[in-house]
């Protein structure tokens, strides 16, 4: 499981963070179930498989602590020879409901993000260059122009509008699935479009 970041940005019209912070993630929840949709597509699956042979290509040039490298170029080797199709075919076995024409189903939130979240948490104190741990938003709010100026970059974003921007989709272990490679000056540029605003930040679990 993975812990990480998720800066709220809050209005200044707004007083009662705590709502507004309720109101923000709920539509990122992992525990949301909704209408049925056709869950995965052979566009998906070709998707899928140019993104993870990115994200393998990163992780082999940079030589990335953590990781098997003769495994990642194995994987890699094997993805690179997996067609769409094959993909599609292989996914679709994993799934228990499939519409009339054979398309798999689910009630999973395709907006999920996280399963629970605190308000500091593990960062308790970090956009403040705080040590506490007393998870109380006191110590976790601060205004964007602070963030830019302490170079505090999060995981993820929440703009007062309610888009989610993040550095990548998050998996577990703390491994990312996608991977943005601009996402530090995205997250400063950010900020500094909401220069009167505050923002929160929470550690949130998937």
């Amino acid at each position: 499981m993975t812990h990480f970041t998720v800066a709220i940005i809050i209005p200044p019209r707004v007083n009662d963070i705590d709502a507004f912070i309720v109101h923000q993630m709920d539509p990122f929840s992992e525990n949301t179930e909704v209408e049925p949709y056709v869950c995965y597509t052979p566009e998906q699956a070709a998707a899928d498989i140019a993104s993870s042979i990115h994200r393998l290509e990163l992780i082999i040039s940079r030589n990335e602590d953590g990781y098997d490298i003769d495994k990642c170029r194995q994987n890699l080797d094997e993805l690179r020879s997996t067609t769409p199709e094959q993909r599609y075919q292989e996914r679709s076995k994993t799934y228990e409901t499939f519409n009339e024409s054979g398309e798999p189903l689910s009630t999973y939130n395709p907006d999920s993000k996280w399963d629970w979240y605190v308000i500091g948490g593990r960062w308790d104190g970090w956009i403040n260059d705080l040590e506490t741990s007393r998870e109380r938003i006191d110590d976790n709010i601060a205004s964007t122009r602070e963030a830019i100026e302490r170079n505090k970059i999060p995981h993820a974003i929440i703009t007062p509008d309610g888009e989610w921007h993040e550095r990548g989709q998050m998996g577990w272990w703390g491994t990312l699935l996608t991977e943005n490679e601009n996402w530090d000056e995205q997250a400063r540029c950010i900020f500094a479009g909401f220069p009167d605003e505050r923002v929160v930040v929470v550690d949130a679990h998937i």
